[in-house]
């Protein structure tokens, strides 16, 4: 008999954060990776990666603010005399194109 093990790190997350991925991985049927953990239900993500999904900005002020949130918040962005990051550089030519 062939027996497979392994450890991963339980990162605790917001209900929102927990409750939105359980429900799209429950959704397509991965009810696999739910067991219990120290008697809580974990949610085992092993072979499953996570991004940030895409914000389709409504208008230029509402660019504005996801430019300036964004900013504000990154480490590499909001640094002195630093170049943006990728996601601050898509920002800001998301910005510069929309029209006035």
């Amino acid at each position: 008999m062939t027996r497979t093990t392994y450890t991963y790190a339980v990162l605790d997350i917001s209900d929102a954060a927990y409750t939105e991925i359980f429900d799209k991985l429950k959704a397509a049927g991965y009810e696999h990776a739910f067991h219990e953990d120290e008697n809580r239900i974990v949610v085992d993500m092993h072979g499953i990666a996570i991004a940030r999904a895409s914000v389709i900005p409504e208008s230029k002020e509402h660019a504005s603010k996801i430019y300036v949130t964004h900013m504000n918040a990154c480490r590499v962005c909001s640094a002195s005399e630093s170049p943006l990051c990728d996601e601050g550089k898509r920002l800001h030519r998301q910005l510069r194109g929309m029209s006035i």
